[in-house]
C-alpha cells in the first residue's frame, strides 16, 4: 500500500536516477581500491538497489502498563482481530463498488475466545453485504450456528474418502460434528418454564424482557416474562443451524414456544424473507410465528430517546433503515453502542418512549405477542 502511494506522489525511477548517480562514483572508486588487493578470481562490483517496502514501518502498539507492545510481539488472536479489522475497512470504504474479489480463509476463528468469534462473523457478513464473496473452512460452533443453511457446506469422510454436502437438509450431521448436543443436565433448568419465546439475538432477548417489565410497571399488563413462566432464548436467523438444534431441544423439552424474527423488509411492502422461510418450514403465522412490523428491533427505538441517551447523536431513522450501520457510522458510534445500539441503551428508553414506537394509535405490536405468549403459558 505504501509503495503505491509512493509510485503515485513521486517519481521514483528520476529519484532512483540521481541517488544512483551521487552514489556511483564514490562506490567505484572503493570497488577499484578493493580489486586491487584481491585475488583476480575475487573481484567484486558495486550495485545500488531499491526496496521501497522498507521505507515505511507500520505498529500499532499499546499501553498496557507494561510498556508498548508492537503487533509483532502481539498473540495469533489479537493479529487475527487486527486481520478481520483490515477487511472490515476495506468493506467499509468499497461498499458502493462491485467487487471481483473472493477471499478465503482457514479456519479464522483459531485463538480467538467464542465472543471474538461472533465479531468475526459479523465482519465476514459486512465483507459479504458489501459484495466481496467469502469462503471459509471452520470447526467453530459459534461461526456455523448463526450461518444460513443454504451457505452451509458439509465435508465429511466416508470409508476413507471424503464427501460434500452442498444442499444441508439434515443439520443432526453437523451438530454432531461439532459437538452440538442436547445436555441432559441442561433440561432441569427449564422444569419450571411454562413457554418459549424464541428471538432473533441477545439483543431482542434483553429489549423484550425490558418491555415485559415496563409494561408491567405501568399497567399494561399484569404479570412480566417471568411471572409467566416465558424465558426467551436467543435462536439466531431462521436459516441457522442453532435454530433447529433448538427447535430439537424443545422438541425434547415438549414445551410450547412462539417464533418472533425481524421481518428484515427494507419496505413497506416488500415480503419478509423471514416469514416466507418460516412457512416453508411448515410454521403458521399467528400460530406458531410472527415477524416485526418494523425492519428489527432496533426500528423500535424512539429517536427521541435515543437523543435524550446519546445527546448530539442526531440519529434520524424511518421504519426500513439499516438502524445497526447507521448507528456504526455516526459521529457518536461508541456512545451509540454502535451495530449493538439496542443492547446498549433499550433498557434505557422508558415506557412512553416505548409505547410511541410500539402502538400505532390502534393496536400495540408488543401487547399482541404477549397475548399470543401468555396463551400458551396458561
Amino acid at each position: 500500500m505504501a509503495f503505491n502511494v509512493i509510485q503515485e506522489q513521486v517519481n521514483t525511477g528520476d529519484l532512483e536516477d540521481t541517488v544512483k548517480a551521487h552514489l556511483q562514483t564514490v562506490l567505484s572508486a572503493i570497488t577499484r581500491k578493493i580489486n586491487a588487493v584481491v585475488a583476480e578470481s575475487e573481484q567484486v562490483h558495486a550495485n545500488v538497489e531499491f526496496d521501497w517496502s522498507k521505507l515505511i514501518t507500520t505498529t500499532f502498539d499499546s499501553d498496557n502498563g507494561n510498556g508498548s507492545v508492537p503487533l509483532s510481539a502481539r498473540g495469533d488472536g489479537f493479529r487475527r482481530i487486527t486481520m478481520m479489522a483490515y477487511f472490515e475497512y476495506l468493506a467499509e470504504q468499497r461498499s458502493s463498488e462491485i467487487q471481483n474479489v473472493i477471499f478465503g480463509f482457514e479456519e479464522p476463528e483459531t485463538f480467538l475466545h467464542p465472543s471474538a468469534q461472533e465479531n468475526l462473523f459479523e465482519k465476514l457478513s459486512d465483507i459479504a453485504v458489501a459484495g466481496y464473496q467469502v469462503f471459509l473452512t471452520t470447526h467453530s460452533p459459534v461461526i456455523v450456528s448463526k450461518t444460513q443453511k443454504s451457505d452451509l457446506h458439509r465435508v465429511y469422510k466416508v470409508a476413507g474418502a471424503y464427501t460434500c454436502d452442498s444442499s444441508v437438509n439434515d443439520h443432526s450431521g453437523i451438530a454432531s460434528d461439532l459437538g452440538i448436543t442436547i445436555d441432559n443436565q441442561f433440561i432441569p433448568l427449564f422444569d419450571n418454564t411454562k413457554c418459549f419465546l424464541l428471538l432473533e439475538g441477545i439483543d431482542d432477548c434483553v429489549a423484550f424482557e425490558h418491555l415485559a417489565n415496563t409494561y408491567k410497571d405501568n399497567g399494561i399488563v399484569e404479570k412480566n416474562f417471568a411471572d409467566l413462566g416465558v424465558v426467551t432464548i436467543p435462536v439466531g436467523g431462521c436459516g441457522s443451524i442453532k435454530h433447529w438444534v433448538t427447535l430439537d431441544l424443545l422438541q425434547t423439552l415438549n414445551k410450547p414456544f412462539f417464533i418472533f424474527l425481524d421481518s428484515d423488509k427494507t419496505s413497506e411492502d416488500e415480503v419478509s424473507p423471514n416469514a416466507e422461510k418460516l412457512a416453508e418450514y411448515g410454521f403458521v403465522e399467528g400460530v406458531n410465528f410472527t415477524v416485526s412490523k418494523k425492519r428489527e428491533i432496533e426500528n423500535y427505538m424512539s429517536s427521541a430517546g435515543i437523543e435524550r441517551l446519546v445527546p448530539g447523536a442526531n440519529l434520524a431513522f424511518t421504519d426500513w433503515c439499516d438502524v445497526k450501520a447507521l448507528s456504526k457510522s455516526n459521529g457518536l458510534a461508541a456512545a451509540l453502542g454502535g451495530k449493538k445500539i439496542a443492547n446498549k441503551l433499550f433498557s434505557s428508553l422508558t415506557f412512553e418512549e416505548l409505547r410511541e414506537t410500539f402502538f400505532n394509535g390502534q393496536v400495540d405490536e408488543f401487547e399482541e405477542l404477549y397475548m399470543k405468549v401468555s396463551a400458551l403459558a396458561d
